[in-house]
């Protein structure tokens, strides 16, 4: 474990291999002019003008905090107003799609890489006793989207009250992430005061910043579910907290505190979940506006992803991304190059097509294969992958080993890369030197004992991995 980093720790940085966003490309300010942090003079969506005129709401400068989170824009400063129309395929199962529009972690990883991890709705953190506390300070002055302060009460309800009550953890969390867990053991959490929070365990938290920067909930607004929690209320029960306090219900109903950028105003199950513009949300650009610069997200449940495909292009969607697939790509470039109503961009990196293989097949025969190094390297060189890439994927697929891919700061071009290559003859030589040979000549090279050298693939039929499964057996 490394000595305990510097006090005025902010940000770990991405591998210097790993692939970057180049945000000097943008036309907006790479900073904000201390003069408008100085003097507060921030600009507010006109969406707000007649309730601040009207007193219902205060004005911009006193709804955001003394030092708000100032994010650089990727092309431009934006104009305010709008909506964003995007489709999901059920919103209780698929919560992850909403989510990732709407978390706010005490730490967050930079966008659009991913490449290291940033303060969000903390300002900084720090580590002491090598790696076995670590101090998180919150940001001072951030506000629910009623108004309500937001303080470290709101994230130990969550940690405390939600994650580890076995009472209180909503059927949806049924599994503690291995992050806030250090040798099977949950991790401490304690409020030192309003804006300071310690973990502590005996071992050094080495996931930890990963797990606080993760796209998930970790605050509940304590003045409002602590009505409903047997801790905090003697007359409520656990079997109602646990429904209310579900991802879903959490981040769908009406009425909820946020501290997004964007609170949830209607939801029609089953069909729609319409977000509209948070007025304490905490960030600026750097011109000084208050974000985000759209007034409302709306989510309409279609199940059919091809029906999502053909409503983009006939422009009753505004954001396809999340369930388009590889397949679809002429497809739309072609309607983009017909009908300009879009632009399509190649995002990444994406996951990875990686085949794993049991080392613990039930097959003895199989078992043994598995474990042999050269059968193993011999599997992975025997892939055309230049071929499936053009085949399957219009040549974007990038060939690479079993290893750490960009953006993970564990990347290495090296490793990546390792037995990637195509390369038949060298593969045939390993399982000939393995002892795994076509002894009969029909084709199939045999176990030891005779029989023929198959083992049983087990894929999911989506994002491409049947048709890759079908190009290499």
């Amino acid at each position: 474990m490394p000595a305990d980093p510097p006090e005025d720790t902010d940000r770990t940085g991405p591998s210097s291999t790993a692939l970057t966003f180049d945000i000097n490309q943008t036309r907006a300010p790479m900073a904000i002019d201390p003069a408008i942090l100085a003097s507060r003079a921030f600009t507010q969506s006109p969406m707000w003008d007649r309730e601040v005129n009207a007193g219902l709401l205060p004005p911009v400068s006193d709804r955001l905090p003394p030092n708000p989170r100032v994010i650089i824009p990727f092309k431009e400063i934006g104009t305010y107003g709008g909506r964003i129309r995007r489709a999901i395929t059920g919103d209780i199962v698929q919560v992850p799609a909403t989510m990732k529009a709407k978390d706010e972690g005490l730490l967050t990883f930079s966008h659009p890489m991913g490449d290291s991890i940033e303060p969000n709705l903390a300002e900084r953190w720090e580590f002491k006793d090598g790696g076995r506390e670590l101090y998180v300070y919150i940001r001072e002055g951030i506000r629910w989207s009623d108004g309500h302060p937001f303080t470290a009460d709101d994230v130990l309800f969550f940690y405390n009250d939600l994650l580890f009550d076995d009472d209180g953890r909503p059927l949806d969390r049924s599994v503690i992430p291995s992050a806030y867990q250090v040798g099977g053991k949950p991790i401490e959490l304690e409020k030192v005061d309003d804006l300071t929070l310690k973990f502590s365990a005996d071992k050094p938290m080495g996931r930890i910043l990963y797990g606080l920067a993760s796209h998930d909930i970790f605050a509940l607004p304590l003045h409002v579910y602590g009505k409903w929690h047997p801790r905090h209320n003697p007359n409520a029960t656990y079997e109602e907290f646990r429904q209310r306090a579900t991802r879903a219900q959490f981040l769908y109903t009406e009425g909820n505190p946020t501290l997004a950028a964007w609170r949830p105003v209607q939801w029609v199950r089953g069909q729609r979940v319409v977000y509209e513009r948070n007025p304490y949300y905490w960030k600026v650009d750097t011109a000084g506006n208050q974000l985000p610069y759209v007034d409302n997200l709306e989510f309409t449940v279609i199940p059919e992803k091809q029906v999502i495909l053909l409503k983009f292009m006939n422009g009753e969607l505004d954001l396809f991304g999340r369930y388009s697939q590889i397949d679809m790509f002429q497809t739309l470039k072609q309607a983009e190059r017909e009908t300009g109503n879009f632009t399509v961009h190649l995002s990444g990196p994406t996951p990875a097509q990686v085949f794993y293989l049991n080392w613990d097949a039930p097959d003895p025969m199989v078992r043994q294969a598995f474990r042999n190094r050269d059968v193993r390297v011999a599997m992975s060189i025997g892939l055309n992958r230049e071929e499936i890439s053009q085949l399957l994927f219009y040549g974007f697929m990038v060939p690479a080993g079993h290893s750490f891919y960009p953006p993970s700061p564990f990347y290495s071009e090296k490793h990546f890369k390792r037995n990637s290559e195509y390369d038949p003859d060298r593969a045939r030589d390993l399982l000939e030197g393995a002892g795994y040979r076509d002894t009969d000549g029909d084709g199939v090279r045999e176990f030891p004992d005779g029989s023929p050298f198959e083992f049983t693939m087990d894929i999911v039929s989506a994002g491409g991995t049947r048709d890759i499964t079908e190009l290499v057996t």
